[in-house]
């Protein structure tokens, strides 16, 4: 489901080509932020502008083969009886689908003594033909075919956000049909991988406005995102670990530089650092990890140099 977007702006040249003959080129930006050129009537190229700014994305498989793996582990771990009665269920189900299954048969014959690929992409051995479910600053949810270029399947506008601000998203996390997208603020909605439909919503305490996010590795090593707020604070989210010896930097929007320790659920405040009011900071520098600290005592007292 791709929401058909309105035309937010356009602007089009006519350029003549002898007596009679006449170009004309339009070029719209669209509501949902993507640009199109319009070439005599026909649609000349399309840009998924819209997508750009992705603050978190996630795998997510579009064959249901999570589905079988939690019914094979749950015949595993059941006594005989239940096992053989779940299984006679889960054979009944699969023999709803045995006439899908044949009709396509032929074209994944012909496609695997060929090379070209077969119709359907029902079956995904694999993994080639997984599903990107994404979000973006702007307040956007889509999802991209990998096994198709990264094909639009669909795109949404899940929520509102006023110029200058960005969403700011905590996690996307994927359970079986549908993703879970959880919001800084306590805030979260499912959104269904295979349409888009957003069919529950939660709402938390206000969130403050985000600047941007960062993505830190927890005790664990997995990527975090990490919420950076307009005055400079950090949001964390607390049901990750991160190392207490990550030092955060930020800037807020009184050009104000905090230095941060991260806990292990909240960040304390190191130090800060205010400019005067004729002094002005255009950028901050990261040391490179890998540069040693010099002892003043051991460079003064060398006299090789």
């Amino acid at each position: 489901m791709i929401q058909s977007p309105s035309i937010s702006h356009a602007i089009s040249e006519v350029i003549s080509r002898g007596t009679s003959r006449y170009a004309v080129r339009v070029a719209l930006l669209l509501s949902s932020g993507d640009w199109k050129l319009v070439h005599n009537g026909e649609e000349s190229w399309f840009r998924p502008e819209s997508l750009s700014g992705v603050v978190a994305a996630a795998w997510a498989d579009s064959d249901g083969q999570e589905d079988l793996a939690e019914d094979l582990a749950a015949e595993s771990h059941s006594n005989v009886v239940t096992a053989y009665l779940h299984r006679l269920r889960r054979h009944a189900n699969d023999a709803r689908r045995f006439p899908s299954w044949v009709k396509v048969l032929p074209d994944r014959i012909i496609a695997s003594l060929s090379s070209r690929e077969p119709r359907s992409k029902a079956r995904d051995s694999f993994g080639f033909h997984k599903v990107i479910i994404g979000a973006t600053g702007s307040g956007r949810l889509f999802a991209l075919a990998a096994g198709e270029k990264g094909k639009i399947m669909w795109s949404v506008q899940a929520s509102k956000i006023e110029p200058g601000q960005r969403w700011p998203v905590e996690s996307i996390e994927i359970d079986k049909d549908h993703a879970l997208v959880r919001i800084f603020g306590g805030e979260s909605l499912r959104v269904n991988i295979r349409k888009g439909i957003i069919f529950d919503s939660q709402f938390g305490s206000p969130a403050q406005s985000s600047k941007t996010n960062l993505m830190l590795p927890d005790i664990s090593g997995a990527a975090v995102s990490i919420q950076v707020k307009t005055d400079g604070s950090l949001g964390l989210p607390k049901s990750r670990h991160l190392d207490a010896n990550t030092i955060v930097v930020t800037q807020d929007e009184e050009k104000v530089i905090h230095g941060w320790t991260l806990g292990a659920a909240k960040s304390q405040l190191a130090w800060k650092f205010v400019p005067q009011p004729n002094e002005k900071i255009i950028t901050i520098a990261t040391r490179p990890s890998t540069d040693p600290s010099a002892s003043i005592g051991k460079a003064l007292g060398d006299r090789n140099v």
